[in-house]
């Protein structure tokens, strides 16, 4: 074989082995990039998405929602009607609606500030029948959904100031203390857990806490309330599987 038939076989062989080269970086690029696509969609299957929490309730409820969805914020998607949830029967009414539709994780659920109160000598819904309506709701939200259920007591009246609105209706503390103390039975019995709103105004000073309506909030009272119905919606959170 002369010199230059093996310049170039030499050069045959070198331009090769470049080839071979170039194709094993290719491959190997692109078995990262493929790897890398792959671990992405692993983590964002992974990823679970933010638990569900439905607030119910009354006006209390309406002016503390917005604080517990701030202080939630990427930790919990919180759904709260835009209705005020006024009395048990009218929570019922609408609880596929406000609550079973969502397939909750959490359902937050007060009622009582108005099924007590007292036109002449008539509640708007008798006691008995409040302690029916809330087996109701709970065997519902239980029977539609997964999710664990808090109940919240209702909140302190402060009988004088709530006197002076002259709304056509009465409502009284003692009748309160009454509406709240079976409400706590129903939920013993069902093993639902309290929030207890109502101990907590009263223990934070209720007349430095409540407005002159004798009925609703300041603006640090509804963030103690909020930080409250947050605190119950994370133990509950924390327990589930």
């Amino acid at each position: 074989m002369d010199l230059r038939h093996r310049d170039q076989l030499g050069h045959a062989g070198t331009f090769a082995g470049a080839i071979a080269s170039g194709l094993k970086n290719m491959l190997t690029r692109c078995w990262a990039v493929l790897f890398l696509g792959l671990s992405v969609s692993s983590a964002a299957a992974q990823e679970k998405p933010l638990p569900k929490v439905v607030l119910i309730g009354d006006s209390i409820r309406i002016g503390y929602a917005p604080l517990v969805a701030k202080r939630l914020a990427g930790r919990a998607i919180i759904v709260s009607a835009e209705p005020n949830g006024e009395d048990s029967g009218n929570v019922l009414k609408h609880l596929d609606e406000w609550a079973i539709k969502e397939r909750p994780d959490v359902v937050h659920i007060n009622a009582g500030l108005h099924d007590l109160k007292l036109t002449g000598t008539r509640y708007q819904v008798p006691l008995v029948e409040y302690e029916k309506n809330l087996k109701t709701i709970l065997e519902r939200i239980r029977s539609g959904t997964k999710a664990k259920i808090i109940f919240a007591t209702s909140t302190p009246i402060l009988d004088g100031l709530h006197a002076q609105r002259k709304a056509g209706f009465d409502r009284f503390e003692a009748d309160v203390q009454k509406y709240n103390n079976a409400a706590v039975a129903v939920m013993n019995q069902a093993g639902v857990p309290i929030n207890d709103l109502h101990r907590l105004v009263e223990d934070g000073g209720k007349e430095h806490l409540m407005l002159g309506d004798g009925t609703h909030y300041t603006q640090t009272g509804y963030e103690i309330l909020a930080a409250a119905v947050t605190d119950s919606i994370l133990r509950a959170l924390a327990e589930r599987p």
